[in-house]
């Protein structure tokens, strides 16, 4: 049995189809019963995801909070609060060795979270 396509997939095309593939947001629709039925991260997508999500946890792990790992253009750009960025500069070279596995390029925004 086919089903049409709900008003929350039909935007979630949209939205792909106007954010630049480099700044994609990854987002998850699901049905009342808890099943996943629409997704902005194609299944191709998935490694790229799970390097974002390691990265998220190597901060994590240095004691970063309340950051973001964005991807632009296949780097890893790290958005953080004001009061964490002195901390991040000065820990530019463990961040840098933390986050290797994931990313060969890691920019820090200098615009505060």
């Amino acid at each position: 049995m086919e089903r049409s396509m709900t008003r929350g997939e039909q935007n979630l095309l949209m939205l792909e189809s106007i954010i630049p593939r480099g700044e994609k947001l990854y987002v998850w629709c699901f049905d009342e019963a808890g099943e996943q039925i629409a997704t902005s991260c194609p299944e191709e997508d998935e490694a790229l995801l799970a390097r974002v999500e390691g990265a998220e946890t190597a901060l994590f792990a240095l004691g970063f909070t309340d950051f973001r790992v964005r991807l632009f253009h296949g780097a890893a750009r790290l958005q953080l609060p004001a009061a964490q960025m002195a901390g991040a500069i000065d820990r530019r070279g463990a961040i840098r060795e933390a986050l290797a596995p994931y990313f060969e390029t890691v920019l820090l925004d200098l615009k505060d979270r």
